[in-house]
């Protein structure tokens, strides 16, 4: 059963009404869902905004007077306002203002990427860019370390990102392994403040760095490699769920992810080194396409068994993407391409019609038994 929270609330007072919760259990299951609350809520949603803003704010304010100032002067503001927001930062995590003090770390963050690109405009360093990004990015890991703020590790996490794209964007083939530390420590940080919501940005990087790793070593060959990590992961999330549950339930998302990479892995497989969609060889494609809706129907089916939602609407998604692309690239010639929809189409009804009749026997056993 799908059901958020609040919906979850809501129900409980009906169930209670019909005898099937009572009222201490009712207590337990509030009390459990208020424990689980990460807390940062609605004022540090507005706290982290208004720390952005006010990093642009400064940031704006000192390049519009930046020629009017002694380079004293320059420096003394860009490394005052770094002192000052982390002496708030400080000060507020002392008066148990955990939110307003991550806003003034995360200020702090914006502050010194302002200053590492004024300095070196100041002095006239022409250097590589990425290395500025990541200068900027060891100094949020840094805060993000010391001061266990997640704001600053998420946004360490970005320019990390960033930093790798601009370094592979200005190399024409090859890896850029030095994402990997650096996401490690990231990682670390994570790990040290238990951060939930940090977990999904740490696979969300580690993702893209991977889909662009793909791309990077070669078409074709990427996507094979991509699509071996993603069923791997998919894999490994079905097989272990119960041991990675026991750590933290996570398993469902590593599904999700899995999924994702290992269907961009196969897109490319399929359609980029042939042309994308409309050019390229006229060779057919029926085999990784076949393997390709296999995998999508068994992920399908088990995001149902499991009810996994995020799984189901991936597959869903990856299987009108799959066939409408199969259907602009045409495998093989008109009539082959009409008879292999025919018969995937004729697999898929049988797997419904499964499908309905396990979902009756499983109704029909619990009603038996209660």
């Amino acid at each position: 059963m799908f059901m958020s929270s609040g919906r979850l609330r809501a129900e409980m007072a009906r169930w209670q009404e019909q005898g099937w919760v009572t009222s201490e259990g009712v207590r337990s299951i509030q009390a459990d869902l208020d424990s689980r609350r990460s807390g940062f809520g609605l004022a540090g949603t507005l706290a982290t905004l208004g720390a952005v803003l006010m990093g642009f704010a400064a940031m704006s304010f000192v390049a519009a007077n930046w020629q009017d100032m002694s380079k004293l002067l320059r420096l003394l503001i860009l490394f005052g306002g770094l002192a000052g927001s982390y002496g708030l930062a400080y000060a507020l995590f002392q008066r148990k203002l955990d939110v307003f003090g991550h806003a003034a770390v995360l200020t702090g963050v914006a502050l010194f990427g302002a200053s590492i690109m004024l300095i070196a405009q100041m002095y006239h360093m022409e250097g590589n860019p990425p290395d500025a990004v990541w200068l900027w990015a060891i100094g949020a890991l840094v805060a993000g370390l010391l001061l266990k703020s997640n704001p600053a590790l998420g946004a360490a996490l970005i320019l990390i990102c960033i930093w790798s794209w601009m370094s592979m964007g200005q190399r024409l083939f090859g890896i850029h392994w030095g994402f990997l530390p650096m996401w490690g420590l990231a990682a670390a940080g994570i790990a040290m403040t238990r951060w939930r919501r940090g977990l999904d940005l740490l696979a969300m990087s580690f993702s893209s760095w991977l889909v662009m790793a793909a791309l990077q070593y070669g078409n074709e060959r990427g996507g094979y490699i991509l699509a071996v990590i993603g069923v791997g992961l998919a894999l490994f999330s079905i097989l272990q769920g119960d041991v990675i549950d026991r750590w933290r339930r996570i398993s469902g998302t590593l599904l999700s992810y899995g999924m994702v990479l290992a269907y961009i892995g196969l897109f490319v497989v399929q359609f980029v080194p042939r042309g994308l969609l409309y050019g390229g060889s006229s060779q057919a494609i029926w085999l990784p396409a076949i393997v390709t809706l296999g995998l999508i129907v068994g992920a399908l089916w088990w995001a149902w068994r499991t009810e996994n939602r995020s799984a189901l609407w991936i597959a869903y998604v990856a299987f009108s993407v799959e066939i409408f692309a199969l259907y602009l690239r045409k495998v093989g010639s008109l009539m082959g391409t009409s008879l292999f929809f025919f018969i995937t189409g004729l697999l898929v009804i049988a797997l419904s019609v499964v499908a309905y009749r396990l979902h009756n026997t499983r109704v029909s056993t619990v009603g038996g038994q209660s």
